[in-house]
């Protein structure tokens, strides 16, 4: 195309025009994007102004220009001799399906799919580089998936294989099968993309719980995601509730949400916080989750009344309202109270409750809790009678039991003041006074009155005094390593992967790794996770990890690998030395034992597994860097 001035652009000039517009898109300043690509239209000869246009409606669709877009392109659809290439077909059909106009989408579609295999005859002779045109069965395919026709994205997968040059073509493929519900397929097509980074790795593991019919269908975007970029959206959701319905009906967002939900791994405050979040903004989807969530026999039983909590808070059950829930394997009917504990009252239970205080002031403890106990256990948290069961296994030193009601009332009754004091003073009186702080802290913004903040401080001041004295009876360096020791105690697969190895990591330890591996330390910590997951999993970096480690970490991968990858703590300790003194916080001090400078870089995982009958402490390399550490190692 010559320009008014009757000039055309160099070769030079056109690549630096096109080069500028497509950062700009990147920068997302599509109007100056759209003012280069029109120039580059302009100026350009015939050829390259088609890629010109091409780019043009982009820019204008990213600026919400759908119209506009079609314009740019309609010369090139519309033209006899057809003049556009398959993108500019397969864009168009994309842009009319986001219209909902289906028939003229699907025809743009068929005729992308003519002119892609009408020009693999002709690519010499046009001068077109193959690998180039194959890279348009990706958009041929992308609009398919746009106009929903899941099972065309799957026939143009098989027909144009052999043509394939881009993993976006597999990725599609297994989104068609996801959407089609064929779970089990999907999993098993992404696989093979974990070698680029392990970003498939929540989609699979979801699609295998799908396909146990544990969580109700739902689609997925054709485009892969950016999880950094899902989370961000995920975090500016705000507290607008219609925002929040939309954000959660992305298929994205959903998938991240359920792998933390159902990590057995992921801390319970996360995963609980993730149940809520589905439960309550999913709309109809969340609520058929929480329905079949409740039905489901493998959750834990804390996970499961957070999800009847929230239903109830939805209005899907109303409080006191029978809810059918599998418990221990059976099934059983709970009652609950959303409301402020205090409005409520009951007369039955209130009878029930003084019967309960009665036999307590006359010493008879265990049957004050025997008139209790079957109303918790059925899931009748009546407030009042729930605090005072919790107070009789605190005077019988039932522990476990007294944590483990108060932690349910906590779920049931979440921000509520009587519930955290309860479980500071348990934490208080078994020494976990860093977790008694922790609920005290958790108060800080809550409304209670003077009396009620002045006990709280009391706690505070006395768990920090007794935190303190802990401290100090043990040595700097003897209390690292407790609480090091704390973390070689966890239990884990002798084939246990890489994930599993950062999750028994405490924070200190992935702040050290990001640092040792150069990655940025982000925010939270599954970030943090993922972060160093897709680093190690790619061969390239893994080469040049290994080729940084000294003789001694390298002799003690060798050591494991020639024993399948694992082998006793006790006889790696003899061989190479003991991880006494290695400390515990890592991101300031980095462990000087060969073990311990393995297990910071996470090459290695130690904790106890069961061998035989007994739990055994060992040192195993994460299944999946086992074979690619043989690699690296047989060439070095």
């Amino acid at each position: 195309m010559i320009s008014e001035r009757g000039l055309q652009l160099s070769t030079e000039e056109y690549s630096r025009l096109m080069d500028q517009g497509l950062e700009m898109m990147d920068e997302q300043k599509y109007e100056k994007a759209e003012i280069t690509f029109r120039r580059a239209v302009e100026e350009a000869d015939e050829k390259d102004s088609i890629i010109a246009l091409n780019n043009l409606a982009l820019a204008l669709h990213a600026g919400s220009k759908d119209e506009a877009a079609l314009e740019a392109l309609a010369g090139l659809l519309n033209s006899n001799p057809p003049q556009g290439n398959p993108f500019s077909y397969a864009f168009a059909a994309q842009l009319l399906a986001l219209k909902d106009k289906q028939k003229e989408a699907k025809e743009y579609l068929n005729r992308s799919i003519i002119v892609f295999e009408n020009g693999l005859g002709c690519l010499e002779e046009m001068n077109i580089n193959p690998e180039a045109w194959y890279e348009y069965t990706v958009h041929i395919m992308r609009a398919a998936g746009d106009l929903k026709d899941h099972r065309q994205v799957l026939d143009l997968y098989r027909r144009f294989e052999q043509y394939h040059v881009n993993w976006e073509n597999r990725y599609k493929a297994g989104v068609a099968y996801f959407n089609l519900k064929r779970y089990k397929e999907a999993a098993f097509t992404w696989e093979p993309l974990n070698k680029i980074g392990n970003f498939t790795v929540p989609l699979q593991r979801i699609a295998f719980l799908m396909g146990r019919r544990v969580i109700p269908h739902f689609e997925l975007h054709y485009i892969p995601p950016s999880w950094d970029e899902v989370k961000e959206s995920l975090y500016e959701s705000g507290i607008n509730r219609k925002k929040q319905e939309e954000i959660f009906a992305n298929g994205h967002i959903r998938i991240i949400l359920l792998d933390i939900a159902f990590d057995e791994k992921a801390p319970e405050k996360q995963r609980d916080d993730a149940f809520k979040l589905l439960v309550n903004y999913g709309c109809d989807w969340g609520k058929i989750l929480g329905l079949q969530i409740l039905q489901s026999p493998n959750l834990p039983e804390k996970f499961k009344l957070t999800v009847a909590s929230t239903l109830t808070e939805r209005g899907v059950f109303k409080e006191g309202d029978a809810i059918p829930i599998i418990l221990n394997g059976r099934k059983e009917m709970i009652a609950l109270y959303c409301s402020n504990p205090h409005l409520k009252h009951n007369p039955a239970m209130e009878r029930v409750c003084n019967d309960a205080i009665l036999l307590r002031d006359q010493g008879k403890v265990d049957q004050a809790i025997s008139v209790l106990e079957p109303y918790f256990q059925k899931g009748n948290y009546y407030p009042r009678a729930m605090m005072i069961l919790g107070n009789l296994y605190r005077t019988n030193e039932n522990w476990e039991l007294a944590i483990n009601l108060f932690e349910t009332l906590n779920t049931v009754f979440p921000c509520n003041s009587v519930v955290d004091i309860n479980l500071a003073e348990i934490n208080l009186e078994t020494g976990n006074y860093k977790d008694a702080i922790k609920y005290i802290n958790s108060m800080e913004h809550y409304e209670i009155s003077a009396a009620t903040r002045e006990k709280a401080e009391l706690i505070l001041r006395e768990a920090k005094t007794l935190l303190k004295k802990s401290k100090k009876a043990l040595s700097e360096k003897n209390f690292e390593d407790k609480l090091r020791e704390e973390v070689e105690a966890q239990e884990f697969s002798s084939n246990a992967g890489l994930k599993q190895g950062l999750n028994n990591m405490p924070d200190e330890w992935l702040l050290s790794i990001c640092a040792v591996l150069g990655l940025d330390a982000k925010r939270f910590r599954p970030e943090r996770e993922y972060e160093i997951l897709s680093y190690l999993t790619v061969i390239e970096n893994l080469h040049d990890l290994v080729g940084r480690l000294s003789q001694a970490e390298r002799d003690l991968l060798l050591y494991l690998l020639e024993r399948g990858g694992t082998a006793h703590l006790s006889a790696v300790s003899r061989k190479f030395g003991k991880m006494a003194g290695d400390g515990y916080f890592w991101n300031q001090k980095a462990p000087q034992s060969t073990p311990g400078k393995l297990w910071s870089k996470a090459l290695i995982i130690v904790g106890k597994t069961l061998l035989g009958d007994r739990n055994t402490k060992i040192a195993a390399i994460p299944i999946e860097l086992r074979e690619p550490l043989q690699e690296i190692m047989s060439l070095r």
